[in-house]
């Protein structure tokens, strides 16, 4: 018996709803723990409601681990800003060649000169910027439609239906989106014209993984298959388990891919072969997500994020792992790694800094009150970017987590680039800030005219 069912012992629980609408009626005994009725269901009911119940735990699943994979992974490229989704208005910065590429929900994308914040060109297209290759800007619109703009001057090449974010745009001349029905298209990205369609019964934010040519695409029975991105062939099918399973990366020639009975799996990309199948001791049953692989360690969470494993690349051993102390169950945890120092926030409590070759805490930071932890944090060049929920910013040094500087912060830090912070601001603008200090560079008003 808990707390609660203690302290209300031999009383009778009353609720009461009242419609304020309703006309005056006489008054009906309250419902209490003594005069509900309580109706016996027949045995087909209970059968029925047990699937229910199952179905709706499998479909709770999914949607945490879509919710994970839907977390951006910060860019390799220092050139090239990481794009983060806010949770109240989509906004997204990316930068190359000198040019911040904006893109926002309230009705335009638009590019701006790094150096100045001057405007280079404004587009009605409106969605998150979610990638720039070969000269395209790529644009996700929440009315579920992708945009193709030329990066030189704006202008819309082609478009294509696509599930919002659901799009892969990294190059090799390919473009893979998924619609709502989980079919996938493989676009040219030229011109947006269809090279093959893959149908699957997978979620619409589960996108194949394209590299060298190669898509890799997990189809839901529990297989991985390999297939040339220019016209659909198959190259390769390996299974891994009888469970659907679910394609992490494909990092050095090793495609990662965790599965729904709770193994994880490698196999050579080359030709589909297994390198290794792990169970990590202890770990809670079902699905254990991959959050990201980096520098020969595989990084996997718990659904609850209770709990952190690190695995080697190489053999699928765990080579050390995390608890993380919470209050209630939340979701899984998503680590940023960088410089030999593995970053995990754990929002409404604080930013952990761990060493990525054992886990050892270097440093824990707690934002002043009333400030909690945001989205997980960016990092560049030895600074950390941290958001709050209360819309605060504070960065710190990765070498002992010790402020820098902080600011007001309209919704996040968007990215970072060749010493820049790029940050919206509460006029729906937005701000470059000098990372080292965080004096202003420039700032850039939707209203601002084209130069």
């Amino acid at each position: 018996m808990d707390d609660f069912e203690k302290e209300n012992a031999g009383n009778d629980l009353e609720v009461e709803i009242t419609d304020l609408d309703a006309p005056d009626k006489a008054q009906k005994a309250p419902v209490t723990v003594d005069n509900r009725r309580r109706s016996p269901l027949p045995p087909q009911a209970r059968v029925g409601m047990s699937l229910l119940t199952i179905a709706g735990v499998g479909v709770l699943l999914l949607l945490i681990l879509v919710e994970v994979l839907r977390v951006p992974k910060q860019a390799s490229n220092s050139a090239v800003s990481a794009s983060v989704v806010p949770l109240d208005n989509l906004v997204s910065v990316f930068v190359a060649d000198g040019v911040a590429f904006v893109g926002s929900q309230e009705g335009t994308t638009y590019a701006l000169r790094a150096s100045n914040g001057s405007l280079l060109w404004r587009s009605q297209v409106s969605g998150q910027v979610v990638g720039i290759d070969d000269g395209n800007v790529y644009v996700s619109s929440p009315l579920d439609m992708l945009y193709a703009l030329r990066a030189r001057d704006g202008s819309l090449l082609w478009h294509h239906a696509a599930f919002f974010h659901a799009v892969n745009c990294q190059g090799g001349g390919v473009v893979s989106v998924v619609l709502q029905d989980g079919t996938i298209d493989i676009l040219r990205a030229r011109n947006g014209s269809l090279l093959w369609s893959y149908k699957t019964s997978v979620s619409p934010y589960l996108l194949p993984v394209v590299v060298e040519g190669v898509a890799y695409i997990a189809p839901q029975d529990g297989g991985i298959e390999a297939v040339r991105a220019s016209d659909g062939s198959l190259l390769w099918h390996s299974q891994a388990g009888q469970t659907p399973s679910f394609l992490a990366d494909v990092v050095d020639g090793v495609v990662y891919v965790s599965s729904s009975d709770g193994a994880l799996y490698a196999f050579h990309a080359s030709d589909g072969s297994q390198l290794w199948r792990s169970r990590i001791p202890h770990a809670p049953p079902g699905l254990l997500p991959i959050s990201t692989v980096v520098d020969g360690a595989v990084y996997v969470s718990t659904l609850d994020g209770t709990a952190l494993y690190v695995l080697r690349t190489s053999d699928g051993s765990v080579l050390w792992r995390y608890r993380a102390q919470l209050p209630q169950p939340q979701s899984p945890l998503v680590p940023v790694v960088a410089d030999g120092i593995t970053y995990i926030s754990v929002p409404g409590e604080n930013l952990e800094a761990l060493r990525a070759s054992d886990g050892s805490s270097l440093w824990q930071y707690n934002p002043p009150s009333p400030s909690l932890i945001g989205m997980p944090p960016l990092v560049s060049d030895n600074i950390v970017y941290v958001t709050t929920q209360d819309e605060m910013l504070y960065v710190l040094r990765s070498s002992n987590g010790s402020v820098l500087w902080h600011t007001k912060a309209g919704e996040i830090v968007l990215g970072i680039a060749d010493g820049v912070a790029y940050v919206s601001t509460l006029d729906g603008g937005l701000d470059a800030l000098r990372a080292s200090n965080g004096s202003l560079l420039w700032h850039y008003s939707r209203t601002q005219k084209q130069a």
